[in-house]
């Protein structure tokens, strides 16, 4: 008391001066002290405005839950720390990082008090630099897959090449044969020869992640022409599954890109949302196009599946990553498709159809 000098300087004065926030609670949340800090962070003018008021409101629903449970461990005797986040009285948010104790008031009530600190700055740094890692560690399986990717395109133009010129002499002899029955073997043939070109142009479009400059022309394309090569690639399947299959798109909407390597990518969201909707009731896929701010094109392809695992949804797009069982499927495709997309301008993004 001596040292301070009781009589000229109040324990609230010395509290008010703090760069903390200092803050007691009771175990329902009430408000019943804040110092000028704490007001400042919650957007409060001056204690009166708010003494009583339940904190809990000020924290956000996602954080409210953990906030009244840690409350009420402090009020029962235990001592700890939390990180969460508040919406303070003006609509801005923090994340805030507490050290909470019990105190007992002389009439008997065990209250919460605590030391709380603003570590927004903080948390801002420490998600970005784990957002420079995550995507330094994409950039670095990106490239394991494109050397993988190179190679596999080199392997598969080998077999290619010898069915289609197998699929070749095939035609030229049935078209000079004339035989019973000739055309639709001729017509087969052909679908070989158009689907052999097709993978050997997904094959080209594979070695492109290896090399740093893209060299594949791009030329101005009828989506809708596009949209419909990709529904005969994937109808049998469909059709077997028994999932229906709808595409809205505007005849005239033309899009300037690589139709390979769209429809790549397309064929391999659909087969994503048919994994996803195979078992369920009333499956169905669904392709819209409409055309987008900055004369983009936005396609989105939906299904009938409701993906809600927060760790799924973080991780599709990596490579590698997979939901299906082993054997199944190799977890490259998403992220392949998003290189592919990235290459041509586009972005691959996920989200909910009703946004």
């Amino acid at each position: 008391r001596s040292a301070i000098g009781e009589g000229e300087v109040r324990l609230g004065d010395m509290l008010d001066t703090t760069p903390s926030c200092y803050k007691i609670i009771d175990r329902s949340g009430g408000l019943m002290f804040m110092n000028r800090r704490g007001l400042d962070l919650i957007g409060a003018d001056a204690l009166p405005s708010v003494f009583g008021a339940s904190v809990y409101d000020l924290v956000v629903p996602e954080d409210r839950d953990r906030f009244i449970s840690f409350n009420h461990r402090v009020c029962d005797g235990e001592t700890g720390s939390l990180v969460f986040r508040i919406e303070g009285l003006n609509g801005t948010q923090r994340w805030m990082e507490t050290w909470a104790a019990p105190h007992q008031l002389p009439r008997g009530e065990r209250v919460h008090v605590a030391i709380t600190n603003d570590i927004s700055e903080r948390v801002t740094v420490q998600k970005q630099v784990e957002r420079q890692q995550r995507e330094l560690l994409q950039a670095q399986k990106l490239a394991a897959v494109g050397e993988f990717a190179a190679g596999l395109g080199h392997e598969i133009n080998n077999p290619l090449a010898i069915i289609a010129g197998t699929a070749g002499m095939l035609l030229e002899e049935f078209e000079s044969d004339g035989a019973p029955g000739a055309d639709r073997v001729i017509d087969d043939l052909k679908q070989i020869e158009e689907t052999v070109l097709r993978i050997r142009s997904i094959a080209d479009g594979l070695k492109t992640l290896a090399r740093d400059n893209d060299e594949t022309p791009i030329v101005p394309e009828r989506l809708s022409e596009i949209l419909e090569q990709t529904r005969q690639i994937c109808e049998p399947l469909l059709r077997k599954k028994g999932v229906r299959f709808d595409v809205d798109v505007p005849d005239d909407l033309e899009v300037t890109t690589n139709r390979v390597q769209i429809e790549q990518v397309l064929v391999n969201l659909i087969s994503n949302a048919l994994h996803a909707v195979e078992n369920l009731e009333d499956p169905w896929i669904s392709i819209q196009g409409e055309p987008a701010r900055s004369g983009m094109v936005r396609v989105r392809v939906t299904d009938a599946g409701n993906l809600t695992d927060p760790e799924v949804v973080e991780g599709m797009f990596q490579p590698f990553f997979t939901t299906k069982e082993v054997g199944e499927g190799t977890g490259l495709g998403l992220s392949i498709s998003r290189a592919l997309m990235e290459r041509l301008g586009g972005a691959l993004k996920i989200g909910r159809a009703h946004v």
